[in-house]
């Protein structure tokens, strides 16, 4: 269980290294309201504007031609103006926990995008215009209502995908464009199966699969010898291939609550030599880490 925890440690801090990695940003030029950053105009690199119950974006937003990442969660947004688009060099825009239900289409203009968060929101849908964002890395959609998202997959530049918690029920084949994907959570989904183009990706470490509807996971995951976690509990699998737990950099299997039979819970951990907690049956939530 220590070794777990560590190892679950170990993936959390790594995740959150590489977005904040993604945009360089003083101290100094951190503001976390409206009247300290106007004061300091051209220094305000990063803006905090949670939890202020706005229904439009402050106009004021203009005025910090400096401003890399913004931050709007948990206020009441349901759309984004038009203008938004002139903030240039804006790399970083955070707008989870809002009302959005309709994808913003100002956002297709904001080419300079490397992380976009929308989680907690109420899309069902994206547009094919979201190819226009090629320099975005991290794209977080969870807790909304999507059921496809194609779209995504043009995103050749994405390293981290998020869509924990909407209805989706099949992963495409077009995931075989996201060449530098390194993490891709899926997990309180409906998916039933899994292309094989996903076990193709070269730099995948991360991939949960929690809480799907997945029968089998194919002896093809062992073509992934980047991957460092996975998380298939809860699903309805009644075998494991037994590559994945001797896979070169693997250190976390949460593979518990799902259909095995006696004798394959007792062949694979047989084969544990790295000690792998591999059948928690432990309900729990999966985080994505985001």
């Amino acid at each position: 269980m220590k070794k777990q925890i560590i190892s679950l440690l170990f993936c959390y801090l790594f995740f959150i290294n590489k977005l904040i990695a993604q945009v360089d940003i003083a101290s100094d030029s951190s503001f976390y309201s409206l009247e300290s950053a106007l004061s300091s105009k051209e220094k305000v690199s990063l803006l905090v504007l949670n939890n202020n119950g706005f229904k439009d974006v402050p106009p004021a937003i203009l005025e910090f031609p400096n401003l890399k990442s913004l931050h709007l969660s948990h206020n009441i947004l349901k759309t984004l103006p038009s203008w938004i688009e002139n903030c240039k060099k804006l790399e970083i825009l955070i707008l989870n926990d809002n009302q959005i239900d309709s994808f913003p289409w100002v956002l297709t203009l904001m080419t300079n995008l490397k992380q976009l968060d929308l989680n907690k929101n109420q899309l069902d849908s994206l547009p094919f215009e979201l190819n226009k964002l090629q320099k975005l890395e991290t794209l977080s959609l969870a807790d909304n209502q999507l059921v496809e998202v194609s779209s995504a997959f043009e995103l050749y530049n994405l390293k981290n995908l998020i869509l924990r918690n909407n209805k989706i029920t099949i992963i495409p084949r077009g995931i075989i464009k996201l060449r530098k994907l390194e993490s891709i959570c899926v997990a309180q989904n409906d998916i039933t199966y899994l292309p094989d183009e996903l076990y193709m990706l070269p730099n995948l470490n991360y991939l949960s699969l929690f809480r799907n509807k997945i029968k089998n996971i194919s002896n093809l995951v062992c073509n992934l010898s980047k991957l460092s976690y996975i998380n298939i509990l809860g699903n309805q699998l009644t075998n494991l291939p037994e590559c994945l737990i001797t896979l070169p950099t693997i250190s976390v299997v949460n593979a518990g609550a799902n259909n095995y039979s006696p004798e394959t819970i007792k062949n694979l951990n047989l084969l544990n030599v790295k000690k792998i907690n591999l059948f928690l049956e432990k309900h729990q939530n999966e985080s994505c880490f985001h």
